[in-house]
């Protein structure tokens, strides 16, 4: 249950409706867990974009020439919703990370918070890497901006790219999760054997 939640999640901060007067788009069973009342485009909060602009810029900062718009992956041939092969997963349930000097002091708050939903929602643990191998690094890449992660655990260190636009708890909700293993729900290769499309519903 916390997983379709988190799932949901991770889509929200993908497709926003334009129609400002929506009071909540989403059930109460949604929004409680992550400690919010209702959530409408004008009201995210630190969730999301606000402004025309702001939603602009978070756009283009998620859909850039990674697989899926943000997303780093070693194969393509993993199907679900979330990688099976055991050896992408975080040991003891347990993700070190670090935070790097070229994030922000108002982004690093933000990190705080998408984590301790994580910690809050799921039976997962982030902890401040010490010596461990693999971990993950919270960065704010100029080579390679914008909002991504790798899949699932690479290993080695592994960045999560907060960059311009992706100043949003709902952005670092959603990389993080590619991080932990999920994919983008609707684009898992298997989509289609679950997808039916009445083509008389279609206009152009």
């Amino acid at each position: 249950m916390l997983w379709k939640a988190l799932l949901t999640l991770l889509a929200l901060f993908r497709s926003e409706p334009t129609d400002t007067s929506v009071k909540s788009i989403y059930p109460a069973e949604v929004l409680e867990p992550w400690g919010l009342k209702e959530w409408s485009p004008g009201n995210a909060g630190p969730w999301g974009p606000k402004t025309p602009q702001e939603k602009l810029a978070a756009e283009k900062a998620l859909h850039n020439n990674k697989f899926g718009g943000d997303m780093k992956i070693k194969r393509k041939n993993l199907l679900g919703n979330s990688v099976s092969d055991k050896s992408l997963y975080w040991p003891n349930k347990t993700v070190p990370y670090i935070i790097d000097r070229s994030i922000q002091r108002q982004y690093i708050e933000k990190i705080d918070m998408a984590i301790n939903q994580f910690k809050k929602l799921t039976c997962l643990k982030f902890k401040p890497r010490t010596n461990e191998k693999d971990y993950i690094k919270f960065d704010n890449s100029t080579t390679d901006p914008g909002c991504w992660s790798w899949v699932g655990r690479v290993g080695g260190l592994q960045e999560v790219n907060i960059g311009e636009g992706c100043q949003y708890v709902g952005s670092i909700v959603h990389e993080i999760g590619h991080a932990l293993g999920f994919w983008h729900e609707h684009q898992r290769e298997d989509r289609d054997k679950y997808v039916t499309v009445y083509e008389r519903n279609v206009t152009s």
